[in-house]
């Protein structure tokens, strides 16, 4: 029994398609538990869609925020709220004041391209997201990939891609015939040539 002979070539593309779907799953199971780790401990992404902060923040970026207590809070720092004044729309812009009334935190805050102010509170006992992070242009990646058509294509293409791959893993495997004949060779060498020739088959 004979393994039909496989080029160098073909060895090394193999080889080479087995490491790249190799490097693309870790990948995605990086980005995964990156994710998960980073909703764990309460950060939160969120897409710019306006130029009230320019330039300090630009519309398409991403702005990746922490809960902080209130009172770690004070002039200055960038956090993402809900505006009473725009039924309650998250916004991102920058702390002028912020002061205890009781059992709350009033807040002031303006976005550095506004000359507006807004005014809201938030429970002493509460958190407010503070930014954290930046991440210059993202939103415009982060946006088109949550498009319904975007995903179903990137998750038919995923799809078709793993069933290619397990279709080769099963059309490169040597017919069951010659494996079970080399196991027979194994068990029952005739000649050393024959039995080396059926244990490098068998990949020993």
């Amino acid at each position: 029994m004979r393994r039909l002979a496989t080029s160098p070539t073909a060895r090394r593309l193999r080889r080479a398609a087995d490491r790249l779907a190799l490097g693309l799953l870790v990948l995605v199971a990086l980005a995964l538990v990156a994710v998960v780790a980073a909703l764990l401990a309460g950060l939160r992404p969120f897409v710019v869609r306006s130029g009230s902060m320019a330039p300090a923040i630009g519309v398409g970026d991403v702005v990746v925020t922490r809960p902080v207590h209130p009172a770690e809070l004070g002039a200055g720092e960038v956090v993402t709220f809900r505006d009473p004044s725009r039924s309650d729309a998250l916004v991102t812009h920058r702390v002028v004041d912020v002061r205890r009334d009781g059992d709350q935190y009033s807040f002031v805050t303006k976005g550095d391209a506004n000359t507006g102010t807004e005014q809201w509170s938030v429970a002493a006992d509460g958190t407010v997201g503070a930014r954290t992070l930046r991440i210059p242009n993202a939103g415009y990646l982060v946006t088109k990939l949550a498009e319904p058509g975007v995903r179903v294509v990137l998750l038919t293409a995923a799809a078709l891609i793993a069933a290619a791959e397990a279709l080769r893993r099963i059309w490169s495997r040597p017919p069951i015939r010659w494996r079970l004949g080399a196991l027979s060779d194994l068990l029952d060498p005739s000649s050393p040539a024959r039995w080396t020739d059926a244990r490098r088959g068998a990949g020993a």
